[in-house]
């Protein structure tokens, strides 16, 4: 868009003269299309490992499916806040969603074989580790929180990273 605006310009005052000394747009889309396969490849190798685990493609995609939302959502966040996207904040925040996922799916799943309906078996099985996931998030914004927030160079340094993790 930049360059199309320079030509328009170009075109309506040809006595102006511009030229690009340096161009990172392509390294830009580089970077940003590595970083959304690489997030793809995250999603489909952690269904793939909840699969084996499991051996149900339901809870496989239900936490494959969450992977997205949330990811979108932190995302919007991010936007507001004004960061910049971050892989490895980002994979650390993913990884910490799919463990308390596996938590939440393994009680589920011990729950089935005592509790014939689906429904119900999901709901305690829910309730039964929600207090522990419930804390382990609250543990997590507790110690990322004040990190976010720290003033001077180390606050510079670590205010998106606590963000992205809080969020």
């Amino acid at each position: 868009d930049v360059k199309e605006k320079l030509q328009q310009i170009q075109a309506e005052n040809p006595a102006i003269e511009f030229e690009v000394t340096y161009d990172a747009s392509s390294s830009i889309i580089s970077s940003l299309t590595s970083v959304a396969e690489t997030l793809l490849l995250g999603v489909v190798l952690t269904m793939v490992v909840l699969f084996l685990f499991f051996g149900d493609f339901k809870a496989s995609l239900i936490v494959g499916a969450s992977m997205p939302i949330s990811l979108f959502l932190t995302l919007i966040l991010m936007s507001m806040m004004g960061f910049s996207m971050n892989i490895v904040t980002l994979v650390i925040a993913i990884g910490m969603m799919v463990d308390s996922s596996i938590v939440v799916i393994e009680s589920c799943f011990r729950r089935q074989k005592s509790t014939p309906d689906l429904k119900q078996a999901a709901l305690e099985g829910t309730k039964e580790v929600m207090a522990s996931i419930i804390a382990s998030t609250i543990t997590t914004i507790v110690v990322y929180l004040p990190l976010a927030t720290m003033k001077g160079l180390s606050g510079q340094m670590f205010e998106q990273l606590g963000f992205t993790i809080v969020f």
